[in-house]
């Protein structure tokens, strides 16, 4: 009975973890957000209209101020695969 329940909440454990992190990747924008959560400046995303067959769609991280940062990546290559939207590539760029 106890092996009952503990596999019931490890299952439940499971699902809502994986369902988390799905909706966070659920588009390119949210799984961008997810990757750069530590930035201390506002930013935008703009999506490119050059697909690379290998890296996915590129996107540009933009800063809202137009100071250029080094710290973090200006420009992602996202493909969607069944866990959602996964960064494939990243790198900075001006």
């Amino acid at each position: 009975m106890k092996a009952k329940v503990l596999f019931s909440i490890l299952g439940i454990i499971i699902i809502v973890l994986s369902s988390t992190y799905i909706y966070n990747h659920s588009s390119p924008e949210k799984a961008i957000m997810s990757h750069l959560n530590s930035a201390n400046f506002n930013y935008y995303i703009v999506k490119d209209d050059y697909f690379d067959t290998s890296y996915g769609q590129r996107y540009y991280v933009k800063e809202k101020d137009g100071n250029f940062r080094n710290n973090f990546p200006h420009i992602l290559y996202l493909k969607f695969t069944v866990f959602g939207w996964q960064i494939v590539s990243g790198g900075n760029a001006p």
